[in-house]
């Protein structure tokens, strides 16, 4: 017989005092089911933590550089602003990769979590600052660019 299905039979209840345990260590660290509830049925409460805002501001620090180097007028930081097409992301994602500094690769690109990072903060931020949103469809078209 296996050892481990020997120990699982010789140990009846074992499981039961574990979760037990668990269900303790819960209540002594303040763990209440439905505490939240009434909050957490709001939608959108929390959509964005100030910290989650900050970076979101820095990314558009970013767009602002990119845009008025290149002279992108319509993509600038207005309400009424284009909505940007992939094509556009895609550039400003090739240039972000060019310019940033941080956690680098051994290539001397930033990593792709920070790439990632970028674009979500660059989404948000347009979010945020001129409600605008990206189509999932151009916002998947981010996630598998190379700078190469």
């Amino acid at each position: 017989m296996n050892q481990t299905l020997k120990r699982k039979i010789s140990t009846p209840g074992k499981e039961d005092l574990v979760q037990r345990k668990k269900i303790k260590r819960q209540i002594q660290d303040g763990y209440v089911f439905g505490a939240h509830a009434k909050e957490d049925a709001i939608r959108n409460k929390d959509k964005r933590l100030p910290i989650t805002k900050d970076m979101c501001a820095q990314i558009l620090k970013y767009w602002t550089k990119f845009v008025m180097k290149y002279n992108l007028t319509q993509y600038e930081l207005r309400p009424g602003s284009a909505v940007p097409d992939h094509t556009t992301l895609k550039e400003f994602i090739r240039f972000y990769i060019y310019d940033a500094k941080g956690r680098i690769y051994k290539n001397g690109r930033p990593v792709m979590s920070s790439v990632v990072n970028c674009a979500e903060r660059l989404f948000g931020g347009f979010q945020e600052k001129i409600s605008i949103t990206i189509i999932e469809e151009d916002r998947q078209e981010i996630y598998n660019i190379s700078a190469d």
